[in-house]
């Protein structure tokens, strides 16, 4: 809102000088004019300025214009390169898809101790069969808040391979404006492309997660095709 409002009032500055001809001011200060009508004592009077309505909506207009075109706009496909799916508790699990996400970098798919990747999440993708919790889900600010937290980022730099064959990375979860290391377990199979199998709990609160619920650790799964 503040970042609006200076906007609009630099606008509105440059509108009033330079469509009117004048300094490019607002509508000048209260002119008091004083003038005597008897010789005992002065009157004041003073003239308002008057607001020029359509410079005022020009310059809104732009100053949404500029804040619409400085905001990154995500394009992501139309078809996820996999499956991403968590299960949360409201008194019974609860099962949720992330229907639109990318990848933003895969690197070093066939070293996955070297392994690269970040992907981008749409959240207000996600669905669940639970419409109501659904729609809280998005709405309320003590869960995923879509409407102003729209996007999530995951990164992963480098794997250690473990006993059973499985890797575990220390991935980098950004939720909410919050970033957070957790531990990430995966397999990658085949030989380009590659199929993902990942698996990892987040606590949601540590990502200001405020609502009602019986758990607080949410299993996050992850089934993928990758191809560099």
């Amino acid at each position: 809102m503040q970042r609006f409002l200076t906007l609009l009032f630099a606008n509105c500055k440059l509108f009033a000088g330079t469509l009117v001809g004048r300094s490019a001011t607002l509508p000048g200060p209260i002119n008091f004019n004083w003038t005597k009508r008897s010789s005992k004592r002065p009157e004041r009077t003073f003239e308002r300025p008057r607001l020029q309505l359509p410079y005022l909506l020009i310059a809104t207009m732009v100053t949404f214009t500029t804040l619409y075109m400085a905001s990154p706009v995500i394009a992501f496909p139309t078809e996820a390169p996999g499956e991403i799916t968590f299960i949360g508790n409201a008194g019974g699990d609860n099962l949720f898809t992330v229907n639109s996400w990318k990848f933003d970098r895969l690197e070093n798919l066939s070293d996955p101790e070297n392994i690269a990747v970040t992907a981008t999440l749409d959240m207000t993708s996600i669905t669940c069969d639970w419409k109501d919790l659904e729609r809280n889900l998005h709405k309320k600010k003590d869960y995923f808040y879509s409407k102003k937290f729209n996007t999530t980022q995951i990164r992963i730099d480098g794997a250690e391979m473990q006993e059973d064959s499985n890797y575990l990375a220390t991935a980098t979860l950004t939720l909410k404006g919050v970033s957070k290391e957790l531990p990430l377990t995966f397999t990658l199979t085949g030989d380009g492309p590659y199929e993902l199998d990942a698996h990892a709990t987040v606590n949601r609160r540590k990502f200001k997660f405020t609502g009602n619920g019986p758990k607080d650790e949410v299993p996050v799964m992850v089934k993928a095709t990758l191809e560099e």
